[in-house]
């Protein structure tokens, strides 16, 4: 049973009836799993979690909620480009018992040390390596530039795979050599525009290909224009472990974090093009990130 709360709500701070909605559904939830007897969960973005303390606190139940901020190290990576939102989360956080700030690629405990938000908290390392040396396996990454930009290797790519050119190398998996020849490719690039180039001069399908990027009315009608289509559902979402996937993936920085792939032999292709201004941080920052995105065979 799925007794999860996703709370992924917009801001509601100029809209009073939707934000009684919003904080009537989160009430409704606490008591409905209170009387089931279930654990209450509630999914929520920075920028709305304090109207679910609001409503916790009224409840009298924020000491018996343990908030943990997972992927933590955006706060300070997204600070150049919402910094009010990272400040606005921290302070509402200020008094909670419990607390846990987690992510799989931290900031360096000698910045932390520097943030007051962060320099007193205990720290805890999970070493996966400790009692299995072979679990984390180094991926391979082969960098190259692109002297005409990126649009033509891009390009050269989907080709290559639509015309059934498929690499194969050979990966160890459980200590056993094994070759897995790739059959999908997800590209990681730095706008929606790029995506687009990339549909119009490769004649990419919609059918073909999985796009995942921010849900607004501009991305929606610039990938309808380049899939030469009318009112059609563009938007993709993360395959499900087990699902069936597309041949291409394209992600803005909106799939960099959280977003898992379950599939048995994707390449990763990252794309950066420093002239866009759209790029606020260097792409490496997201690098252990993207790489970590594949959770099977290749990443």
């Amino acid at each position: 049973q799925d007794n999860s709360s996703d709370s992924n709500a917009p801001d509601l701070s100029n809209n009073p009836f939707a934000l009684l909605e919003f904080k009537k559904g989160i009430e409704d939830y606490y008591y409905k799993c209170f009387n089931l007897g279930i654990p209450c969960r509630i999914l929520v973005t920075y920028d709305s979690f304090k109207y679910v303390r609001e409503v916790l606190e009224s409840l009298e139940q924020l000491d018996n909620f343990r908030i943990i901020s997972d992927e933590f190290q955006a706060i300070v990576q997204d600070a150049k480009f919402k910094s009010s939102t990272e400040i606005k989360f921290l302070e509402t956080l200020d008094g909670i018992k419990k607390l846990c700030f987690v992510s799989a690629t931290p900031i360096l405990g000698a910045y932390l040390q520097m943030l007051p938000e962060f320099k007193d908290l205990p720290r805890y390392q999970l070493d996966w390596e400790a009692n299995d040396p072979e679990r984390v396996a180094e991926p391979l990454v082969e960098p190259f530039y692109c002297p005409r930009g990126i649009i033509q290797p891009a390009c050269e790519v989907v080709r290559d795979y639509k015309n059934g050119n498929f690499k194969t190398t050979v990966i160890n998996i459980d200590g056993t050599p094994r070759e897995v020849t790739s059959k999908e490719a997800v590209f990681y690039v730095n706008c929606v525009s790029n995506i687009c180039d990339i549909i119009n001069k490769t004649g990419i399908t919609l059918d073909e290909c999985n796009i995942l990027c921010a849900h607004t009315e501009e991305n929606e009608k610039k990938l309808l224009k380049a899939f030469r289509l009318k009112k059609v559902d563009v938007f993709g979402t993360v395959p499900l472990y087990g699902a069936k996937h597309k041949m291409f993936t394209f992600c803005t920085r909106t799939a960099y974090i959280g977003a898992d792939f379950y599939s048995t032999n994707a390449r990763n292709f990252i794309f950066s093009d420093a002239n866009l201004d759209c790029l606020t941080v260097d792409i490496q920052i997201d690098l252990p990130q993207i790489l970590g995105r594949q959770r099977l065979l290749i990443a």
